[in-house]
């Protein structure tokens, strides 16, 4: 029996737009599949309640929930162990270069390197990445050999 799609937005108690959105671009990879009938778009019974065990989602419209991992304790210290130091937290594995740390965490978004942007990094930052990176394509282009190129001059 196929189902409209403001019946589909009942019985998942969401909206008619998000069914839409179900129906067009899908809900976890999974898209809605429906059929023209006139200006209308509907639904086959069987492929929706498939389209629901897919998805994860309940009759309800939201998704059944996923079951949260217990967190873990870590073992309280007892008296013996009073004279070991703790460990010391571990260093990141792979530092993070300098273009990559926003100039402010704090400050106003910014559409350009600045000292107070949260999505960009310091100027000086930039122009030091910019460099290095034109040293690896000059490296790249010309070879690593540092013989000189026909076009290099002395000026």
């Amino acid at each position: 029996m196929p189902l409209t799609l403001r019946e589909i937005a009942a019985i998942l108690n969401v909206s008619l737009r998000q069914v839409q959105r179900y129906a067009a671009g899908g809900y976890r990879g999974h898209v809605l599949p429906t059929s023209k009938v006139g200006h209308s778009q509907v639904v086959d019974s069987t492929d929706f309640e498939q389209w629901l065990k897919l998805t994860g989602l309940g009759s309800k419209g939201t998704p059944e929930p996923e079951p949260e991992p217990e967190p873990q304790v870590s073992p309280e210290p007892s008296a013996d162990s009073a004279d070991v130091p703790a460990p010391e937290p571990a260093a990141p594995s792979v530092p993070r270069p300098e273009h990559l740390i926003p100039a402010n965490p704090n400050g106003a978004l910014t559409n350009c390197p600045h000292p107070n942007s949260s999505n960009w990094c310091t100027p000086e930052a930039m122009q030091h990445h910019v460099e290095a990176e034109a040293r690896k394509l000059v490296a790249q282009y010309r070879g690593s050999g540092g013989t000189p190129h026909e076009y290099d001059y002395e000026i």
